[in-house]
């Protein structure tokens, strides 16, 4: 089971930056899989992330968190891989989409997810948002 590392923080203190390097630093230092989990659906993060992606090779958080049951496959299948970084992936919600692109996750599916991306990765380093309604930052 990995551990889980939550970034929180005010608007613009940092905190997307922060994650991302910890998250480097930890695959550099011990070479094991990483997710970056992004769940801001304010600020959709993958074309920030992947800013040259294309919309086809990026895929959301949205779909995955949109089933009715979060299974590891459908986790895997939307996370964005680095080619360079072997077992390091992103999993965000991608440019367009808002707050009514998906239904609002309920605190059993945000678990459930949680509890899949601790089985898929050593290490699941959270960028929480800064929206106090968030139910993901709440419960990270």
């Amino acid at each position: 089971m990995g551990k889980m590392i939550a970034v929180c923080g005010s608007p613009d203190c940092g905190k997307t930056v922060t994650a991302l390097k910890l998250a480097q630093e930890i695959y550099h230092l011990s070479k094991t899989s990483i997710v970056f989990l992004s769940p801001d659906i304010n600020v959709p993060s993958m074309a920030y992330l992947f800013p040259n992606g294309k919309d086809s090779d990026l895929y959301s958080l949205g779909a995955a968190l949109d089933k009715t049951d979060i299974y590891k496959e459908d986790v895997i299948r939307q996370t964005v891989n680095v080619k360079t970084m072997q077992n390091f992936g992103f999993l965000g919600f991608k440019l367009g989409e808002n707050r009514y692109s998906y239904p609002r996750p309920t605190e059993d599916k945000i678990l459930q997810l949680f509890a899949v991306l601790r089985d898929c990765a050593e290490y699941v380093i959270v960028d929480c948002p800064c929206d106090s309604g968030d139910t993901v930052s709440t419960l990270s």
